[in-house]
C-alpha cells in the first residue's frame, strides 16, 4: 500500500488567464487501471493513468496520489479504510476544488459510499472506473476520467458528498449499484440519475440529503452479510454468531419477512448481545409491517432493527463505520439506529 502525490498542470501559459480549478486523482487500481500482459498484470499510476485522457490540462490543475494498486475484489478493509481516508484528506486540503478516485468496479458502490459516511467537506468527491482495461484500444477509462474532472471542479457539485460519475452519468453514493458486467453502462440507481456530461458540460438536476459524517478509527469488527433464499433456516446467522460475528446484517425477503427458522435465530444472536439489522433484498417499496408470521414485526420483536432503504453490502458498511467510530460499543450502535427510524 503506497500514497504519494504529484501536481501536473499547475504552470499555465500567461496567454490563458483563466484561473482552473484545483482537482486531485486519487488512484486505487482496478480495470481502469490494469494493463494485462504475457508476464503479469500491471496497474497503472495516478499519473500514467492521466497520460491517457486527452487535453487533460485544459480541464483542471491535476494532482495526483497512488494509495492502492489491486483489482478491488482482492482489497481488505484496511485498504478500504486506505481509499477513504486518502480521498477524504484530499478533499480537505487548501485550495482543493474537488477529488476523483479512480476505483476497481467489483465493491466500487460499498467504498464510495463509505467514503460519504466519512466526508463532511464541501468539495465533491467522485469516483469513477471501467468496464475495459486501460490497454484496451476503444477503453472507457479515460472518458469517464474526463467527465468525473469537470464535475468534481464543478461548483454545481459542492456540498453533495460523494458521487459516481460513469458512461456519461452521476449518480449519488447512497443509492448507486452495479448492475451490469459488461455492458459500459454497468451503473444504475433505479433511474435515479443525479446529472449528466453532455458536450462536456454538467448538468446536475437534483440533489440528496447526506448522511450524518461517521469517522471510524478502524474498519476492524466482525459484521457478517446474510442473503436469505428460499427455504432458508437460521443455519447461516448461527454460524456468524459462532464466528465472533459482532454485527449480522440480515437481507430479507420482500417488505422484511423471514422463515420461522430465520427469526429464531436472529432472536438468539440478539439474546447473546450480537447486534442484527435487517434490509431488503428489494430494490424498491422498503421494509414496512405486514399481518402473518415471519414479517417484520416478529424480526423486531426478535431484537433485530431495520436499515431502510439500503441494500446489504451498504448497511454492512454502515455498521462497520458505526462500530469503528464507537469503540464497538454495539449496544450504543443499535440505540443510534433505532433514533433513525
Amino acid at each position: 500500500m503506497t500514497s504519494n502525490s504529484a501536481s501536473r498542470g499547475a504552470d499555465r501559459s500567461p496567454r490563458d488567464s483563466v484561473v482552473l480549478p484545483r482537482v486531485t486523482l486519487v488512484a486505487c487500481g482496478g480495470t481502469i487501471a490494469t494493463v494485462p500482459t504475457a508476464e503479469a498484470v500491471l496497474q497503472r499510476t495516478a499519473s500514467e493513468l492521466l497520460t491517457s485522457v486527452e487535453a487533460i490540462d485544459t480541464l483542471a490543475t491535476l494532482d495526483t496520489r497512488d494509495v492502492i494498486g489491486k483489482p478491488s475484489h482482492l482489497m481488505t478493509l484496511d485498504d478500504i479504510s486506505a481509499v477513504a481516508d486518502a480521498a477524504c484528506d484530499a478533499a480537505g486540503q487548501a485550495g482543493t476544488d474537488g477529488v476523483v478516485v479512480t476505483h476497481g468496479t467489483d465493491i466500487l458502490e460499498e467504498v464510495a459510499y463509505l467514503t460519504d459516511l466519512w466526508h463532511d467537506g464541501e468539495a465533491p468527491i467522485v469516483f469513477t472506473g471501467a468496464q475495459r482495461n486501460a490497454a484496451s484500444p476503444d477503453g472507457d477509462g479515460p472518458g469517464n476520467i474526463r467527465d468525473s474532472i469537470r464535475v468534481a471542479a464543478s461548483p454545481a457539485a459542492r456540498g453533495i458528498g460523494v458521487l459516481l460519475c460513469f458512461a456519461g452519468q452521476v449518480f449519488s453514493a447512497v443509492r448507486v449499484r452495479k448492475v451490469d458486467t459488461i455492458s459500459l453502462h454497468a451503473f444504475d440507481a433505479l433511474g435515479d440519475v443525479l446529472g449528466r456530461i453532455s458536450s462536456g458540460e454538467v448538468r446536475l438536476y437534483a440533489r440528496h440529503d447526506r448522511p450524518a459524517a461517521i469517522r471510524p478509527r478502524r474498519l476492524a469488527h466482525g459484521v457478517h452479510l446474510v442473503r436469505l433464499c428460499a427455504a432458508a433456516d437460521g443455519t447461516l446467522v448461527d454460524a456468524a454468531v459462532t464466528a465472533g460475528a459482532q454485527a449480522i446484517i440480515v437481507e430479507t425477503f420482500g417488505a422484511g419477512t423471514a422463515p420461522a427458522e430465520v427469526v429464531d435465530a436472529v432472536a438468539a444472536a440478539s439474546a447473546a448481545g450480537v447486534l442484527v439489522a435487517f434490509v431488503s433484498r428489494c430494490e424498491r417499496g422498503g421494509l414496512w409491517s405486514q399481518p402473518g408470521r415471519g414479517g417484520f414485526d416478529d424480526l423486531v420483536g426478535a431484537g433485530a432493527v431495520p436499515m431502510q432503504d439500503l441494500d446489504g453490502g451498504k448497511a454492512r458498511m454502515r455498521l462497520l463505520a458505526l462500530l469503528g467510530a464507537r469503540d464497538a460499543n454495539a449496544a450504543q450502535v443499535r440505540a443510534e439506529l433505532l433514533q433513525e427510524r
